[in-house]
């Protein structure tokens, strides 16, 4: 975990633009979600779940 947050700080000192680190946070969701249901966190995977379909459905609406 501790790696996992000092890579986040380089990565998000090095990027200049708002969408990298936002792309990064997306897949580290989409990591999250399989990890925290092996873990047995079924609260925290259903509301991973809700953020990132509400991401998904706002991107679809926004691109039609």
């Amino acid at each position: 975990m501790i790696s996992v947050i000092l890579l986040n700080v380089v990565f998000f000192s090095v990027m200049e633009s708002f969408g990298g680190p936002l792309a990064l946070l997306v897949l580290q969701l989409l990591i999250l979600v399989p990890i925290a249901r092996r873990m047995g966190m079924e609260e925290i995977a259903t509301i991973l779940d809700r953020v990132i379909g509400r991401v998904s459905s706002g991107v679809r609406n926004d691109g039609a």
